[in-house]
């Protein structure tokens, strides 16, 4: 994730459980761990500076203060509407709303309040796939990677109702196994896709 300024990068490792920023260099420029960290598995950052880390763990989304201090948990594990399975990626809007990608896309308020989900797919066997990577526009569309057993693809969803705006299938370059999602700032109506399986970064136009 960048961070709050955009000229730096924020990462999470989960073997080490160590949230880091650094310059687009390389640079290691600050950073933080914390003994609630138990299995942190995605990271982004708020405009205001704070760092929102998704802990399958811990089974929650925390918010820490840039310098690393514990503010508050979102969201809990279980099976009712709103709570979490197994996260694969977070994002965080304009204003404040904190989405997660899981089995599915589920929207919290700026206070850390259940809105709504969406987008997940149920069978006999439970539910199947899962969002793997997650950014939002300036226009509210929220481009989400999503990984089934069979294939892998893009939705772009209305991030207000959830909706389906359009679907990258992405019929001549196949997705393998995306993990992040990086709407281009300068080039409107592109997006970037990190694909470990064919270990490369695509490119696609969304709109």
């Amino acid at each position: 994730s960048l961070g709050s300024s955009g000229d730096t990068l924020v990462t999470v490792n989960w073997r080490t459980k160590t949230v880091t920023e650094m310059t687009l260099d390389g640079k290691t420029i600050g950073g933080f761990s914390h003994d609630e960290l138990v299995e942190p598995i995605a990271v982004a950052v708020s405009s205001d500076g704070d760092v929102y880390v998704a802990d399958n763990g811990v089974g929650a989304v925390l918010v820490f203060e840039s310098c690393g201090k514990l503010k508050r948990k979102i969201g809990e594990k279980g099976k009712k509407p709103g709570n979490f399975k197994e996260m694969s990626s977070v994002c965080i809007c304009d204003n404040g709303d904190v989405i997660v990608g899981d089995t599915r896309i589920i929207v919290f308020n700026s206070s850390g309040e259940f809105i709504r989900e969406f987008g997940g797919l149920k069978t006999k066997e439970g539910s199947r796939g899962r969002f793997c990577g997650l950014s939002v526009d300036s226009s509210g569309l929220l481009l989400a990677a999503r990984a089934e057993k069979s294939r892998s693809y893009i939705q772009v969803f209305n991030k207000d109702d959830g909706s389906v705006h359009s679907v990258i299938d992405s019929h001549g370059q196949k997705l393998r196994r995306p993990t992040g999602v990086a709407i281009s700032r300068n080039s409107h109506g592109f997006v970037f896709v990190v694909d470990i399986g064919t270990e490369c970064v695509r490119k696609y136009r969304y709109k």
